[in-house]
C-alpha cells in the first residue's frame, strides 16, 4: 500500500452521489462498464489483507475505469470525518 500522507477532512454536510451507468455504456477502450466493474470486483475478491484490498480498489479504478487520479476515503470511527486510506496519481 502506497500512502504518502493522511488528510482528515471535516464535512459539515454530505450526501451520497451515484450516477447510474447503463450496462451497454462503453468505458475507455470500448469495454462495457459492467465488464470493468466485474474486473474490479474480481481483484478485490482475491485480496486477503486490508492493504491489498486498498491497492486492488485503487489499481482497479485506474486499470479498469481509466481513473488515473483517485482517493479512497473511509469514515472516521466517530463518524464525523473522512480519512484518506490510499490514493493513486497524486504526488
Amino acid at each position: 500500500m502506497r500512502l504518502r500522507g493522511v488528510d482528515i477532512i471535516a464535512l459539515p454536510q454530505w450526501r451520497p452521489f451515484l450516477r447510474r451507468a447503463r450496462q451497454s455504456q462503453p468505458r475507455r477502450g470500448g469495454e462495457p462498464l459492467s465488464v470493468a466493474a466485474a474486473t474490479l470486483c474480481g481483484g478485490i475478491s482475491e485480496a486477503r489483507e486490508i492493504d491489498t484490498i486498498v491497492d486492488a480498489v485503487l489499481d482497479g479504478l485506474r486499470d479498469s475505469f481509466g481513473c488515473a487520479n483517485s482517493v479512497l476515503l473511509v469514515k472516521y470511527p466517530a463518524g464525523e470525518r473522512l480519512v484518506t486510506v490510499g490514493s493513486r496519481g497524486y504526488s
